[in-house]
């Protein structure tokens, strides 16, 4: 089966624990768009929020792609550019 990476983001000012709720209600939102099956490319279930702050977009999301594995938890990272910051989450997602 396959894999598609996905990515979306979150206001930087919510703390983790803010992200954590934030996150699954996206994930449900995500459900219920996507629908509840196994390889419907839904954002999975867990979140894990890594250290370290990214200065530049791609580099975070270089990251993320690099480092998310398929059928394993979201990974969060922060990233701020000056301007906004944000919450940067993006998952491998079973298709």
């Amino acid at each position: 089966m396959g894999a598609e990476f996905r990515s979306t983001n979150f206001d930087g000012t919510l703390d983790r624990k803010e992200l954590r709720i934030a996150y699954q209600k996206r994930v449900e939102q995500d459900k219920y768009e996507r629908g509840h099956g196994a390889y419907s490319g839904t954002f999975p279930f867990g979140l894990n929020i890594k250290a370290g702050i990214f200065d530049d977009i791609e580099e975070a999301w270089a990251y993320l792609e690099d480092n998310a594995v398929k059928w394993d938890y979201a990974m969060a990272v922060y990233f701020d550019d000056s301007k906004k910051p944000i919450w940067l989450v993006g998952a491998w997602c079973a298709t």
